[in-house]
């Protein structure tokens, strides 16, 4: 109910404290009212109370005791004494105030015969107003620092002065003398809401849902009562008891005869006689209506053990598990956990009137038999599969016809689109920040890519999500590229966090003969690797195929004793050297001969091979029995070269830019989430997701807690309950990512919200527009059947079985509809080489119009300008530089190796292709090729001269016939 609404919502109703204060006892209201404030006979004290003190509307201010309810409306100020108001000081706190006041009530009762009925209902833990939720006195705050997250910390301290308060009202009665002829009860008036509007943080582990859903952990709350009146019935109450049931239950505890049709069940001789057997209970087929909402059409309805529910709230975005218990975040207090009880104040006042003392023992026994026992938590395996400059608009499932991806569509669809997934502009950063969770600028690797003979090691000490996984008892595995140091064997994959690694340490390679000639003075080295040893592999096999192969084999022998971590790191669809960039098998290429282009129907081809190895891989998964508890990701590193310098000819249709460009182009990536613990399948996730954000996310998901200043967020809560709806997530709505900080070529590309702000630009400008077009006129001839390629892909005979769904034709093309990007109209362009550029990237996507010059606008500009800055000032130098003369291929027998710590060999002037390693297998190669040959020649000779054999004595035969001659010459 809003403060505005004009409504008495306990009209012709007869309350409790009516009821109560008929039969001679003195009623008190201390905190909230929040059941309307428009006429003075709504409020309190019109309603059964003689005494209010406190606010009557949903929350305030905890120092101000102001509130804005609704947002719309001015501050108004909220705390009265009955019907008038009380002014208090600004540093007072109410849940203090509130307790102050329900003391004074009690002590000052003189000894009166008049029985007291007190409902001291708090604020705490209530956030206030949305621009300073959550509230504590910093002295309270600080004793709980050893929670990281400074709003959960806040939380913390505002439940412990809630705490505190229940302490001080049993030791008043107690001071009074009015204990021995007391009912306490202590109940919450709902679950928390652990995130979205008005959240607190408060937890509801291990329920489903918050406040506001139809689930367990918006209904069923703590709660405990105690009497002399009662026995001790073993201390757990096991029979449903609802928040209807007090009425009647402390009616006939007073001795108060009711003649009412209530909801509510007198839950007094149950408690009194100590009935906690449920499957005896009398009224084990009790109904309650927890939700019946005509206007959003939900329900939720219970009748004995079953729970019915039909709809739900806010699209479904709280219909998950949204808490969760922190093994490492443990209060200090929690090892004397149970002296600490016996100590408390409420103990002491109460153990007086126990007839068994409470002892250590019997407080475990308690505290176990309260537990509510969730299933076992099994990590799921998690499959990370990146493709290495993919165009944004080279999946098919955004709308392109000139190739489809029926595979990486399928998971898309069936999963979850990432529709505005972002990741820094090259290769190295991208990966730097997908293993740390770190913007680049934090990890040195903000400037450009690494070159194969550069000294550094990008990951540093920095921790990284290998070596959590793998200190959490992962088998963790890397197939494919590396790409962030390989100087020292200590820069390389198995000493960073992975058990095992099957690729390369460099850049790139070439697709057959897996040599890499970096564009600087070095020599032509090979580098292809198992660990740390050279994997000698045929000139026959097109890498993508062995990536595949090494990535099901894993899966398939992993086994159950250990979840799988693997990140599968494509080569495809990056270039290869430049004497041959774009490969692919030959008869790939042949299935896009449709396609003009000879460039870019190879890259169709690559792509091609890559989306193949997207389907086996989660064949594989299927086969193995993992896909159940599984999550698979795919994207790309960063946007593609569509022309230019190790060009692919990769879109990014229709954004501006590309790869190495601060521009959309380059980084916003195609991406796609499954998992069968995602509650929202086949949906596209709007909100913004950024490559640092994996670590964190994917870590929440194996319950792993991280106590890391990261850049990322972990949106595995939001991915799990399909939140898509950026209305709902203000707290996502102003995140920043800064996409680029090169302080060398003075190039900045960060957004805030809505907002981009980008100065400065690479190549001189000559790629800040849009370099891809869609081709009507080419099509891949499966589009007609589009969404049967779809349902027959690999990925979605696999998948299907985990769905309650059928993918339908239908689905498909809304999911398909739904996440095309609309430019919008031209506006005022921005020459970022001149002046700074300001867009609307939510509105203007394609980076059309620049507000940078526009007034309204100046704030903002300001704002973004400032926080470049400071983010800039944290920074760490750039790693960038090499000495090729040291880490020439040529002086370590044409391989790329741990150059720093292995000596050179005698240097060679000039380096082929063929590593010394490798030199024997592919000689082998060679004699085989060779003998092949020479049979093939010898058996064409023998072809011939049988040929020529024949002919001769055919000629022969006739040459002595003079018959067949004359008649040879007649019939000329």
């Amino acid at each position: 109910m809003f403060n505005e609404e004009p409504w008495d919502m306990l009209e012709n109703q007869m309350t409790l404290a009516e009821i109560l204060q008929n039969n001679g006892y003195s009623t008190n209201l201390v905190g909230k009212w929040h059941l309307g404030m428009g006429s003075r006979e709504y409020t309190p004290t019109f309603k059964g109370f003689d005494y209010h003190y406190g606010y009557w509307g949903p929350y305030i201010d905890y120092y101000e005791k102001r509130v804005r309810q609704p947002s719309n409306f001015s501050m108004g100020y909220d705390f009265r004494k009955n019907l008038e108001l009380e002014c208090t000081p600004p540093n007072t706190y109410v849940t203090d105030l509130l307790t102050d006041e329900a003391e004074r009530i009690i002590l000052q009762r003189n000894n009166s015969l008049q029985p007291l009925f007190l409902f001291l209902s708090h604020m705490a833990p209530h956030s206030a107003n949305p621009e300073n939720p959550l509230q504590a006195p910093q002295e309270k705050i600080d004793k709980f620092s050893y929670i990281p997250d400074l709003r959960r910390r806040t939380y913390a301290a505002m439940v412990s002065i809630l705490d505190e308060s229940v302490g001080r009202i049993v030791r008043a009665l107690d001071i009074a003398q009015i204990l021995s002829n007391t009912i306490l009860i202590f109940y919450s008036d709902n679950g928390a809401p652990t995130r979205g509007l008005l959240l607190n943080t408060g937890s509801n582990w291990p329920f489903r849902g918050q406040k506001n859903s139809p689930w367990e952990g918006g209904v069923r709350v703590a709660g405990a009562i105690w009497s002399p009146l009662l026995p001790h019935c073993n201390g757990v109450f096991e029979e449903p008891i609802y928040v209807g049931d007090w009425l009647p239950t402390l009616a006939a505890a007073s001795n108060i005869n009711l003649e009412l049709n209530l909801d509510g069940i007198n839950m007094w001789p149950d408690l009194t006689t100590c009935q906690t057997n449920t499957n005896t209970f009398n009224r084990r087929n009790r109904e309650i209506l927890h939700v019946m909402d005509d206007m959003w059409q939900l329900t939720s309805y219970m009748i004995g053990q079953y729970k019915y529910i039909q709809g739900t709230t806010v699209n479904g975005t709280f219909d998950g598990f949204l808490s969760r218990r922190y093994e490492n975040i443990i209060d200090p207090r929690t090892e004397f956990y149970g002296q600490l009880i016996l100590d408390t104040i409420t103990s002491r006042s109460l153990q007086r009137y126990e007839s068994t003392p409470l002892t250590f023992e019997r407080i475990q026994i308690l505290r176990a038999q309260n537990k509510i026992w969730a299933k076992d938590f099994v990590p799921p395996n998690i499959v990370i599969i990146v493709a290495d400059d993919m165009g944004f608009d080279d999946v098919s499932f955004r709308g392109g016809h000139e190739f489809i991806t029926p595979n990486i569509d399928a998971l898309a669809y069936h999963g979850q689109i990432l529709n505005r997934m972002y990741t820094p502009p090259v290769c190295t950063p991208s990966r730097a920040t997908l293993l740390t969770g770190l913007y680049p600028l934090r990890t040195g690797s903000q400037h450009y890519v690494m070159a194969n003979e550069e000294p550094w090691s990008i990951l540093g000490n920095h921790t990284n999500m290998a070596k959590t996984f793998q200190d959490h008892g992962y088998s963790t595995n890397l197939v494919g590229k590396w790409h962030l140091g390989m100087g020292r064997r200590e820069f390389t994959p198995t000493h960073q966090g992975f058990d095992y690694h099957y690729g390369y340490w460099g850049a790139y390679i070439d697709y057959y003969r897996k040599t890499c000639k970096m564009p600087t003075e070095t020599s032509m080295g090979y580098d292809f690797r198992r660990n740390l040893d050279i994997e000698c592999t045929s000139e026959d096999d097109y890498a993508t195929d062995l990536f595949t192969k090494e990535a099901e084999r894993i899966i398939m022998e992993n086994g159950s004793s250990k979840p799988l971590f693997m990140m599968v790191t494509h080569l495809a669809p990056h270039s290869g050297n430049d004497d041959d960039p774009l490969q692919a098998p030959f008869e790939d290429i042949q299935k896009f001969s449709y396609i003009p282009d000879i460039r870019r129907r190879t890259y169709a081809a690559m792509i091609s091979k890559l989306d193949e190895s997207v389907g086996r891989i989660v064949q594989a998964l299927d086969a193995a029995r993992m896909l159940n508890n599984s999550i698979i990701v795919f994207y790309s590193d960063n946007g593609a070269p569509s022309v230019g310098f190790l060009s692919n000819t990769g879109s990014n249709w229709p954004l501006k830019g590309q790869k190495h460009s601060p521009w959309e182009g380059g980084i916003r990536v195609p991406g796609a989430i499954w998992s069968a613990l995602l509650e929202k399948r086949g949906s596209i996730y709007q909100q913004t997701m950024y490559a640092a954000d994996w670590f964190p996310t994917l870590a929440a998901a194996a319950n792993i807690e991280l106590n890391l200043p990261l850049d990322g967020l972990n949106l595995w809560p939001d991915l799990v309950n399909g939140d898509y709806t950026t209305n709902n997530f203000p707290q996502y709505q102003e995140r920043e990512i800064i996409h680029m900080f090169d302080e060398i070529w003075n190039v900045t590309s960060y957004t805030k919200g809505r907002f981009k702000y980008i100065k400065g630009t690479t190549s001189q400008g000559e790629y800040d527009k849009m370099l891809s077009q869609r081709n009507p006129h080419t099509n891949d001839p499966r589009e007609t059947l589009y969404e049967e390629a779809i349902k027959t892909s690999m990925v979605s005979k696999s998948l299907q079985k985990y769905e309650q769904n059928i993918l339908t034709n239908e689905k498909i093309n809304n999911l398909r509809q739904n996440t095309k990007v609309h430019c919008g109209p031209d506006g005022a362009p921005c020459d970022a080489l001149k002046e700074e550029c300001l867009y609307n990237i939510w509105l203007d996507p394609c980076e059309q119009n620049n507000l940078a010059s526009r007034p309204e606008f100046a704030h903002v500009l300001k704002e973004m300008r400032l926080r470049v800055k400071t983010l800039g000032q944290t920074a760490v130098k750039p790693k960038t530089g090499g000495s090729v003369e040291k880490n020439d291929p040529a002086r370590h027998d044409c391989i790329w190796s741990n150059f720093l710590q292995e000596p050179p060999t005698e240097y060679i002037s000039q380096c082929g292709y063929h590593s010394s390693p490798c030199r024997g297998v592919w000689n082998q190669q060679l004699l085989m090729y060779l003998l092949y040959f020479l049979w093939s020649c010898l058996a064409v000779c023998a072809l011939f001269v049988a040929v020529y054999l024949s002919k001769q004595r055919h000629y022969d035969r006739v040459s002595t016939d003079p018959n067949h001659v004359s008649e040879g010459v007649q019939l000329n």
